[in-house]
């Protein structure tokens, strides 16, 4: 059978987060990576993925592929953008299995960056800065991981102090 994407994780200090059926605006100051999980062991050249932005029109991602896991690599972290990530597979630079079976369709996903913004609401307030101090020294689970911004595994000042330097910031228009 042909192989399948079964997750996409952005990389954000030492933590990920799946996007695959996320709507959500991501909050995370150092997003510097996005993981393929594949059904089964693949191959696919660097052109078989582009990611494009309405702030940065071509990222330039590097491409590592290493069993059934591709990480494209960031030459710097995402700042505040709306994204679009697509896979090619379909032609024969795109996604195969090891035996040259093609992923047979093309996948985009699009997904929306915006450091600082707590509660996804496409803007960073004052609601954001109060909803990651009130979490400061809980542990950062189910929607609580927004308010660790910087990836660390704590929910700390300096996640609080990150989203007070980024007050007013919001995302581009669509």
């Amino acid at each position: 059978t042909p192989p399948k994407v079964v997750d996409l994780k952005v990389l954000y200090g030492s933590r990920t987060y799946s996007i695959l059926n996320s709507t959500r605006t991501l909050p995370f100051f150092n997003i510097r990576g996005i993981e393929v999980d594949f059904s089964e062991p693949v191959t696919m050249a660097s052109s078989a993925v582009s990611l494009t932005g309405r702030n940065v029109p071509l990222y330039n991602p590097s491409l590592s592929v290493a069993s059934d896991r591709a990480v494209l690599s960031l030459p710097s972290a995402i700042d505040i953008d709306r994204l679009l990530l697509t896979l090619d597979g379909q032609s024969s630079f795109g996604v195969h299995d090891l035996v040259g079976n093609a992923m047979g369709s093309n996948l985009s996903k699009g997904f929306n960056v915006l450091p600082g913004d707590f509660n996804g609401d496409g803007v960073v307030t004052t609601t954001d800065l109060v909803g990651v101090g009130v979490l400061i020294g809980l542990p950062p689970t189910g929607s609580s991981v927004f308010a660790d911004l910087d990836g660390d595994g704590a929910i700390t000042l300096a996640d609080y102090n990150l989203v007070k330097t980024r007050i007013g910031r919001k995302l581009p228009t669509a």
